[in-house]
């Protein structure tokens, strides 16, 4: 069950962004102001007494933006006091670089950017006695926390995201403090530590340099887990060693959030494909029984970035955040996928059937949400039915719209095509003798024009409806 007194995106929510040299240009612009939180005066203390080595505060593969001070590439003197940006997409969990109180948590600004909080959006800090560390742009928070918990070095604290920001480039920003509120005095501080496997290694020096500032921008850097530094022995973003995973696995929803439950037909659909066209396999699964709020089998689709790793999973309903329409009893969102490539760009397109879906009064009508893959994962979502401007057949009760699907290029162009199946629709006086819409696919995308219907009735199909 969701409830919409929270946010229901899955774990580490939206795609693995890549950013272009010009978003990153407008990143930087934007980001230069987020670093004076409620514009304290700064000062930088001497680089030459780093502060202890810290726990990688994420698992995974990410790219180093701009380091400490200085930094390199794009970022000049961008952060002009000491501070790493990551590449961390939005969603992708933040774990606590060391044991600690939480001294300071600052929220309600939108995961999707916009000035909020002196541009820091939402952000946290942890109390570790000789310093604190600073965790800011986050999407949102780790679930049940609060100021003054104790929080355990490698402990979820939160999910990246671009809040604070008017840019779309999600990042963490992370840096140290010297133990005070105001005036906040950011400090150089050391290395990293991180798992390769069962091996403990220790950035940046594992690049061959003890200092940030000579780390190059776009620098990939790795992190495991925790268990070679001595952490919990789990990896929540990996499922099981046989790759069986389930709305209950280790990892794959927040704490806070309802993982399986009865109904929820959680893998009744699966396409696997590459939406983010980094050469991995990304992974969709659609859970049409899953409820929505009050919202009986409103239905959900998660897509894994990256399979088998969990740590960009994102979880797509109806009427969430950027995703049309809006979630109700019945649409069984998510009971059919496929994937094409429609409009020729090099990325995997995914489509999502919700054959349950009212059109106006025409219940079980029928729809497919169409969303597009980019360096950034999907994006651009539309849905289309019978009664979208020249799709043929009319919404009617019972159609069924979306119930099975399938891609491929059928008439040669190099645009992949998308073939609906309406199972429910009347013939004439015959009731559910069914037919199929045929879309194809053009630079633009998935496109009404041609668009061709077909039910054994039609002339030279084989059968008769």
């Amino acid at each position: 069950m969701l409830w919409t007194t929270k946010v229901r995106i899955k774990e580490n929510n939206w795609p693995k962004w890549r950013l272009s040299s010009v978003l990153t240009c407008l990143l930087l612009v934007v980001a230069s102001l987020t670093i004076d939180i409620a514009k304290p005066q700064t000062s930088l203390a001497d680089h030459q007494t780093p502060t202890d080595s810290t726990w990688m505060p994420f698992i995974g593969e990410y790219k180093v933006w701009c380091t400490l001070a200085i930094g390199t590439g794009p970022c000049a003197t961008h952060h002009g006091t000491w501070g790493i940006d990551f590449d961390t997409p939005i969603n992708v969990p933040i774990y606590a670089t060391g044991s600690g109180h939480l001294k300071q948590l600052y929220g309600g600004c939108s995961m999707y950017g916009g000035y909020c909080n002196s541009g820091a959006g939402n952000w946290l800090s942890i109390d570790h006695g000789d310093h604190w560390s600073r965790y800011i742009h986050l999407s949102s928070f780790a679930a049940g926390i609060s100021v003054g918990d104790w929080i355990e070095a490698g402990q979820l604290v939160g999910y990246a995201g671009l809040s604070g920001t008017n840019s779309t480039a999600s990042h963490l920003h992370y840096d140290e403090t010297s133990p005070q509120n105001l005036p906040v005095n950011r400090i150089f501080f050391g290395p990293f530590v991180a798992c390769h496997g069962n091996t403990m290694v220790q950035y940046p020096d594992v690049l061959g340099t003890s200092d940030w500032q000579q780390v190059p921008y776009g620098t990939v850097i790795r992190n495991d887990g925790y268990e070679c530094l001595g952490g919990s022995g789990s990896n929540p973003t990996q499922p099981a060693a046989d790759n069986k995973i389930n709305q209950d696995t280790d990892g794959f929803f927040p704490s806070s959030w309802i993982g399986a439950e009865g109904q929820d037909v959680f893998g009744s659909s699966s396409i696997s494909a590459d939406f983010d066209g980094d050469g991995e396999t990304d992974l969709a699964i659609g859970s049409p029984g899953e409820g929505v709020g009050s919202r009986s089998k409103a239905g959900l689709v998660n897509v894994i970035y990256g399979f088998p790793r969990l740590n960009v999973n994102t979880g797509i309903y109806q009427g969430n955040d950027s995703w049309p329409g809006y979630a109700e009893a019945g649409d069984e969102f998510g009971a059919a996928l496929a994937s094409g490539d429609f409009d020729n760009d090099g990325f995997d397109d995914l489509v999502v059937g919700a054959p349950g879906e009212s059109i106006g009064s025409r219940n079980n009508a029928g729809l497919v949400m169409v969303t597009y893959g980019s360096s950034n994962g999907l994006e651009n979502p539309e849905n289309i039915y019978q009664n979208s401007p020249g799709v043929r057949g009319g919404s009617e009760p019972g159609d069924l719209f979306g119930s099975s699907l399938a891609t491929g290029d059928i008439n040669g162009d190099g645009y992949d095509d998308l073939v609906v199946g309406v199972p429910g629709e009347g013939i004439g006086p015959r009731d559910d003798a069914g037919a199929i819409n045929i879309l194809y696919g053009s630079a633009s995308g998935i496109t009404a024009d041609n668009d061709q219907f077909f039910s054994q009735n039609s002339p030279g199909v084989r059968g008769g409806s």
